[in-house]
């Protein structure tokens, strides 16, 4: 190359190579490969050319390389890329050309960050014309695409800025294509809302009419955002619709796609056993899509929601062996974006586990790299799985305040409501959370926001209900929840256990003991299915207090022998408190 661009032939310039040996200006690294021996060599030499001659120089260097390697282009795109960025002015095309494949490559290898250079690079030299508006939506959006999943620079602003310009210009696909890439993790709709998204996701709806598969992509975003607005009839109706398409659809894409606004969105208050299998049946058939995409992103979101799935439906098997791929998938491919999906479980399965120190250990990891990553929810998943931590380990005190706090400044909370009262019940408090519930009551507990927080919010007042024995706020609970039973109540970052466990609290204090222990059997049988001997202990210690409160001891001292069991090793602070309660109860019967 060398001899090509300087217009020698072969051995005049490997005299000349020689000579430079010799001086130490340049070493050899390989057969007829050289380069300097010191970067002030190289710096001292391109100062002394003028800019014409250095870009000149860089355009017959990419030119060389080109011809050279012309029967396959792909060993050498990265070198054009940067020889033809260096001659930029004289060959605006091709430097663009160049960076988007080297971006391409980098991308396709997981080099994201590698892509994220080139994308840049590649916008840098196009001119901000009418005529250029196409290209630049185009480059904006694999750039966003890029910074989105390596969790670096402004994706979500590069994103946002190719979706303006394309419906400026009447670029209607391109700008949906935009908006779909970045999608908030939804929990409540205390979060701020995004009234440009909304508006530009409606407006991409209404002219989508002769495209259905991406309609329905666009309806199944914006049916996030609307849970930021409080819109639960809009969310419901646009999934309803987008789910229908995607069930008929044999677009792996829009499968995917739809499949994560529905897991996302489906206001939690609608939820209902039929409409949970029929969301998850999607999930599953979203997974078969999304390993045909070659698509690390797209397989991840997939693989979070068929994890947590089987974490709501109990299947501990399903929940550890999707996380577990997503670990490996992050390990292998250097993927942030798989990354931030697996630590959004890990730490929940550390506290089904009774692993309360790894859970905060890996809370902590995901927290940092979801904030880096300029994603809101990160502080909302840290606060949830610590809520769970401390209260296996008994210090539910140390983090009240803090949701106390959340509540003052954010009272249409109803997690955090709930959350709060359940803390008075911990720490002994019955009078504080009864007044709490009452407040609750009267607001009517049937209308608590639908949002992501609403599994945390019917758990926990389930508990507190139970635990002051308020049979009326306990009626309304029950029915709001018995259409769930046989599901896991819980939500990102915590669970609450079986939903059969909460019905048997509530069925207790409704004086109906024989439905109740119907639920605890249920409740331990989904525990153990589930894999977690934390819960499986809880279930048994419920169960064996209402045991003996009826004065069943024997069926007590089973329970609280199976509850040992479950325990066996793990320090579980809280659980062991409960179950030495038991046993000294038993012990003075």
């Amino acid at each position: 190359v060398a001899a090509a661009v300087a217009g020698l032939d072969d051995d005049t310039a490997l005299d000349l190579l020689d000579d430079a040996l010799r001086t130490g200006l340049v070493n050899e690294t390989g057969l007829e490969r050289y380069r300097f021996g010191h970067a002030l060599v190289r710096a001292t030499l391109l100062e002394e050319l003028s800019t014409t001659r250095r870009v000149r120089t860089h355009r017959k260097i990419a030119e060389t390389i080109e011809a050279q390697h012309a029967a396959d282009l792909d060993p050498v795109v990265a070198e054009l890329a940067f020889h033809y960025g260096e001659a930029a002015a004289a060959e605006p095309d091709r430097a663009v050309h160049y960076a988007v494949r080297a971006g391409e490559q980098a991308y396709d290898r997981s080099a994201v960050e590698d892509a994220v250079r080139w994308y840049a690079a590649a916008l840098e030299h196009v001119e901000p014309e009418p005529e250029t508006a196409g290209l630049r939506v185009e480059l904006l959006t694999e750039l966003g695409r890029a910074e989105w999943v390596a969790g670096i620079g402004d994706g979500v602003g590069h994103l946002r800025e190719a979706a303006r310009l394309a419906r400026t210009h009447g670029l209607v696909v391109p700008m949906a294509n935009a908006l779909l890439i970045s999608t908030r993790t939804s929990f409540n709709q205390e979060q701020e809302r995004d009234p440009e998204k909304v508006e530009l996701l409606h407006f991409a709806m209404d002219a989508l009419t002769e495209d259905p598969e991406l309609r329905a992509r666009v309806m199944a975003s914006l049916a996030v955002e609307l849970i930021f607005v409080g819109d639960v009839e809009g969310r419901n109706a646009l999934l309803d619709e987008a789910r229908e398409v995607a069930e008929q659809s044999d677009d792996p894409l829009t499968v995917a796609q739809v499949s994560a606004g529905v897991f996302n969105a489906r206001p939690r208050a609608s939820w209902s056993g039929a409409e949970l299998r029929r969301d998850m049946a999607l999930s599953e058939r979203a997974l078969a899509c999304a390993d045909q995409l070659s698509d690390t992103s797209e397989l991840s979101a997939v693989l979070l929601q068929v994890a947590f799935n089987g974490a709501t439906s109990g299947n501990g098997m399903a929940l550890r062996d999707n996380a577990r791929r997503l670990q490996e998938i992050s390990e292998a491919k250097h993927s942030d974006v798989t990354h931030r999906m697996y630590l959004f479980l890990a730490p929940t399965i550390a506290v089904l586990d009774g692993q309360l120190v790894e859970s905060e250990a890996l809370s902590r990891e995901q927290f940092e790299v979801w904030r880096r990553a300029g994603m809101a929810e990160a502080i909302t998943y840290l606060a949830t799985t610590t809520y769970a931590v401390r209260r296996e380990q008994g210090r539910l005190a140390e983090v009240t305040p803090g949701w106390a706090g959340f509540l003052a400044d954010h009272p249409g909370s109803a997690s955090s409501a709930a959350a709060v009262a359940f803390g008075c019940v911990e720490a002994g408090d019955l009078d504080g959370a009864a007044e709490r519930l009452s407040v609750a009551y009267d607001a009517d507990l049937r209308a608590m926001p639908s949002d992501a927080g609403w599994p945390i919010a019917i758990g926990f007042w389930c508990e507190v209900a139970a635990a002051v024995r308020d049979r009326a706020a306990a009626a309304v609970l029950f029915d709001e929840l018995v259409g769930l039973d046989g599901f896991q109540c819980g939500t990102g970052g915590i669970l609450l256990g079986p939903v059969a466990r909460l019905l048997a609290l509530l069925e207790v204090v409704l004086d109906r003991p024989d439905d109740a222990f119907a639920h605890f059997d249920q409740s331990i049988e989904q525990s153990r299915v589930l894999e977690s001997p934390v819960w499986e202990a809880r279930c048994c210690l419920d169960a064996a207090t209402a045991a003996a409160d009826l004065g069943d001891l024997d069926r007590a001292r089973r329970l609280l022998d199976d509850a040992t069991t479950a325990i066996g090793t793990l320090t579980l602070p809280r659980l062991q408190t409960q179950a030495a309660d038991v046993a000294d109860r038993l012990t003075r019967a």
